[in-house]
């Protein structure tokens, strides 16, 4: 090694230059330990050039969605066309403008899938934080869905039950959603590998 002042040959160890007596300590980091952080940088950003680890995981979560999603719109349309929709409003009154937030909502939630899924495969910086208001307004959606469920009334004993039914597994739902939110926001918020992937 060499004194980049003065040419002369020095020692690692040295702090300071023997002939010209410059400081190889800059701002409290000697030049070797400066030469280790550079060095630990180009490994992290080599490391994280492509998706790895758990956010495989993540995206294959984001690839099925849609497909889930789109059978649910699909499956819940099917009501307004064979006319059974209104058969089941005049039995649990409401029932039609609910069902209808469900479509809206699946709805937006799957043009939202598909644009994080852009998102993800182009390692753009925005993911993680729009991934996390996806998991946010998913929940909130599954909650309000619920109050909406619960606050119907109906004289028919069988759609009572079916709507007692429907109500536990929403729980149970709704249950699983926030852990995994939980799970997922905390990943994307603290996790070394989102943010050395995600730098576009």
């Amino acid at each position: 090694m060499f004194c980049e002042k003065c040419g002369k040959g020095r020692e690692e160890r040295d702090k300071f230059c023997a002939n010209c007596g410059a400081s190889f300590i800059s701002n409290g980091t000697s030049v070797t330990e400066q030469s280790v952080h550079i060095q630990h940088a180009d490994q992290k950003v080599e490391q994280y050039n492509k998706i790895g680890g758990w956010l495989y995981l993540v995206g294959f979560g984001l690839f099925v969605t849609p497909f889930i999603l789109a059978y649910g719109i699909f499956d819940t349309l099917s009501l307004f066309s064979d006319g059974s929709l209104s058969e089941l409003d005049d039995l649990v009154p409401g029932l039609a403008s609910a069902i209808w937030f469900e479509v809206i909502m699946d709805t937006a939630l799957f043009f939202a899938v598909i644009y994080l899924i852009f998102l993800f495969r182009e390692r753009r910086n925005e993911f993680p934080k729009h991934f996390v208001w996806y998991m946010a307004i998913s929940i909130a959606y599954l909650v309000i869905d619920y109050a909406i469920v619960a606050s119907f009334t109906t004289a028919s004993s069988e759609m009572r039950d079916v709507l007692d039914a429907t109500l536990e597994e929403q729980i149970s739902s709704m249950t699983g959603a926030i852990v995994g939110s939980i799970i997922w926001i905390a990943y994307m918020k603290k996790s070394k590998r989102v943010a050395g992937t995600f730098v576009k």
